[in-house]
């Protein structure tokens, strides 16, 4: 262990916080000087020069649990070793009234000899049950590093006395740290792992010995033993493969390293990205790591909608989009570049068509509206889309619609490309708007100009532009929601 202090240094406004409370949670948090598995701390205070309290705290420099877990394996002996000594620390402070409030990944320390503390006591506490919090961190290992809004089941990966203690603990908002480190004190790794009357009729020693195999100071391999031969003997050969089994898994290091550190990383860009730093969280989003996992994909394209500005592009769907409006709630955007269906008639026929009946309407607001997944479509806004006659030949062009993707018009056009120079995309692109008449259709040609005579609508040389609305903000329950659902769907299509 490193004798040197480390320090953390927390600056409190004292025009929002009231001074007295402050004062007595420092007083309380003297206390704990002394109190076993609670990492040796000291506290001094002083006002900077904007005359708010700077909060010093030192303490012992211990390898914090985050850091552990990058360099050392951990299973789950080590995570029931680690339960019991916080909660230990946990009953130490209730006997001299001072609560925590946030336990977490950061708030854990480990020394040389392997005991677990707790420290990073927070000035300003909050609301949360320290039991309930630290029976949720340990339910986030054994569940592969996901924690439901409401723990109704055993995790994942212990059904047996472990689980049992962590789900009772948060059903019924146990808060008396004795009785749950008395509980966890009861664990039984092998309980249910194996059924009761096969462990009862191995022989104590032998019992002993598998107990002591899945104890964290004794990591060594199975040996192939006399005592598993006399297991085997009086069991069967099918226990005592599976006796093997689980001595193998639980010596083999139980692997959450990984998954906490993923979660770890996922709560980082959460935080980040709850405090409205979409930028920073985007990046963390985009982390290998986080690939694919919970709702990332998706906070990550709202990252990215949240922090576009007028006259960006970036990637959403099936093509790239050019931002031409922005404002709080959504943004306005057209497609930047080529995209699979990018050049199709307007109409497949050369009849008299107007947009409201026309086959690009149709394919844009299905094939094309097809191709986002449903979290995407699901920020597509229905736009009020309203027609207007050709300025120059007074062609009408027949009903207003609501549609989720469309095309412009020419009034629309000049408003947002007032510049010939800025309506080249290499391709004429079609408008909405009807031409000399109801049976041609206006374009703007690779030059920039608009075409207000038109053409035949079944002509196939122009490429489609397409426009939309996106919505800028969806909440996590709703994304989760989406995604729950899609999922569903999935399944029932199979």
């Amino acid at each position: 262990m490193n004798t040197e202090k480390a320090y953390s240094e927390t600056i409190i406004s004292l025009k929002e916080n009231n001074i007295s409370d402050i004062i007595n949670r420092i007083n309380s948090l003297s206390k704990l000087t002394g109190v076993r598995n609670v990492l040796p701390f000291d506290i001094t205070t002083d006002t900077d020069e904007n005359g708010d309290l700077r909060v010093k705290t030192a303490f012992a420099n211990f390898t914090p649990l985050s850091e552990y877990l990058e360099q050392n394996d951990f299973n789950k002996a080590d995570l029931l070793k680690l339960g019991k000594d916080i909660a230990f620390a946990l009953e130490g402070c209730q006997r001299v009234g001072v609560e925590h409030t946030a336990i977490d990944m950061e708030s854990i320390y480990t020394d040389e000899n392997g005991a677990y503390f707790l420290g990073n006591f927070p000035i300003l506490p909050e609301k949360n049950g320290d039991v309930d919090s630290l029976a949720k961190l340990l339910y986030l290992f054994l569940n592969n590093g996901d924690l439901p809004t409401e723990i109704i089941d055993l995790p994942e990966n212990d059904r047996g006395d472990f689980g049992e203690v962590l789900l009772n603990t948060v059903k019924n908002k146990t808060e008396d740290a004795r009785l749950f480190r008395n509980e966890l004190n009861n664990v039984d790794l092998l309980k249910k792992e194996v059924p009761k009357e096969e462990i009862d009729s191995l022989s104590e020693e032998v019992r002993q010995e598998i107990r002591q195999k899945l104890n964290i100071e004794q990591q060594e391999e199975v040996p192939q033993e006399s005592s598993f031969d006399q297991a085997k003997k009086s069991i069967g050969l099918r226990i005592y493969f599976a006796l093997i089994f689980l001595a193998a898994l639980a010596l083999g290091g139980y692997a959450v390293k990984d998954k906490v550190q993923t979660y770890m990383m996922y709560n980082e860009a959460l935080s980040l990205y709850n405090a409205g730093n979409y930028e920073q969280a985007g990046s963390v989003f985009s982390q290998e790591r986080l690939y694919g996992y919970k709702n990332t994909p998706q906070l990550k394209q709202l990252c990215t909608i949240k922090s576009v500005k007028k006259g960006d592009t970036f990637k959403f769907g099936p093509c790239n989009w050019f931002v031409l409006e922005e404002g709080k709630d959504s943004i306005l955007v057209i497609a930047k570049d080529s995209y699979k269906g990018a050049m199709r008639p307007y109409n497949k026929s050369a009849r008299v068509v107007n947009w409201d009946a026309s086959d690009l309407r149709r394919y844009l607001n299905e094939e094309l509206y097809g191709q986002f997944d449903a979290f995407q479509q699901a920020l597509i806004l229905t736009s009020n889309v309203r027609v207007d006659k050709n300025p120059e030949y007074d062609t009408i062009c027949g009903s207003n619609t609501k549609d989720k993707i469309y095309i412009f018009d020419i009034g629309q056009v000049m408003k947002y490309f007032p510049e010939e120079k800025d309506r080249q995309f290499g391709n004429a692109w079609w408008l909405r708007t009807p031409g000399v008449n109801e049976s041609f259709i206006c374009f703007v040609d690779d030059k920039g100009k608009i075409s207000m005579r038109g053409d035949a609508p079944s002509h196939t040389y122009y490429s489609v532009k397409p426009v939309m609305s996106i919505k800028r903000d969806m909440s996590i329950d709703q994304i989760n929601g989406i995604l729950a659902n899609s999922a569903k769907s999935e399944e029932r299509s199979r």
